[in-house]
């Protein structure tokens, strides 16, 4: 009888032991969900904000190809006068 209560009272303390480790695990499980979340809105801003840099720079670099050109242009056109004259 005495080592059924030993017994019993054992089982006892490793279901409260258990019922610890479980609750535990389970605030665990919830905040890393509440973390993988915030990862994923970051990761998603940051697509987003790269997409928007990469438009901005093609843009740009647009605009400054085709001023680019006419330098270039007015350059060339300059340098042949001076070829010329030499």
């Amino acid at each position: 009888m005495f080592s059924f209560m030993v017994s019993l009272r054992r089982s006892f303390f490793l279901s409260l032991s258990l019922q610890a480790k479980i609750e535990q695990m389970t605030d665990i499980i919830k905040r890393l969900k509440v973390c993988v979340k915030w990862f994923q809105q970051a990761d998603e801003t940051h697509v987003q904000e790269k997409e928007n840099l990469k438009v901005s720079l093609e843009s740009s670099e647009q605009k400054y190809n085709h001023k680019g050109y006419f330098l270039l242009a007015i350059f060339l056109h300059e340098t042949s006068y001076s070829l010329i004259w030499w």
